[in-house]
């Protein structure tokens, strides 16, 4: 079956918001936010400089991604892209289907030529793999300190 394409609007910010949570989940983010809250986040983010499409098979979501399309900080003539969610069903997993709709982002969304950068919690190492299998190479580590508690 093939995989389709769409931009998404703020009609879509819940439909969003509900992966977005299923997202978070999966990868064992910190982020505590309810499915609503992060509708609403959505929705704001769509009316700023952020760009959203769903992933559709059937006329049926399949997944979202979130990006931004900008230029290389050291080379304005390159266009960049960064991608801050990408999210495929769960049921619809290791069938592909991620491959396939993260190709046609880069084929039909993207503009030609860009470099595509995007983070990988360290919580979620199926991820990580995934994004290795498509050819994404390692380019920095972020590290984090959590405050002392004081007894």
């Amino acid at each position: 079956m093939a995989i389709t394409i769409r931009s998404a609007t703020i009609a879509d910010a819940d439909l969003l918001g509900q992966m977005n949570r299923q997202l978070a989940d999966d990868e064992q983010s910190r982020n505590p936010m309810s499915a609503a809250s992060l509708a609403e986040r959505m929705r704001k983010w769509l009316g700023e400089d952020w760009q959203a499409v769903v992933f559709e098979e059937e006329h049926q979501p399949l997944g979202y991604a979130l990006f931004q399309i900008g230029h290389d900080y050291y080379d304005s003539s390159i266009p960049e892209v960064y991608v801050r969610q990408f999210f495929i069903a769960r049921q619809r997993r290791g069938q592909g289907k991620g491959r396939q709709a993260f190709t046609l982002l880069i084929d039909e969304v993207f503009p030609k030529g860009s470099h595509v950068h995007l983070d990988v919690l360290a919580t979620n190492p199926g991820g990580s793999q995934f994004w290795l299998s498509l050819g994404f190479q390692p380019y920095s580590t972020a590290l984090r300190l959590s405050p002392r508690r004081t007894t």
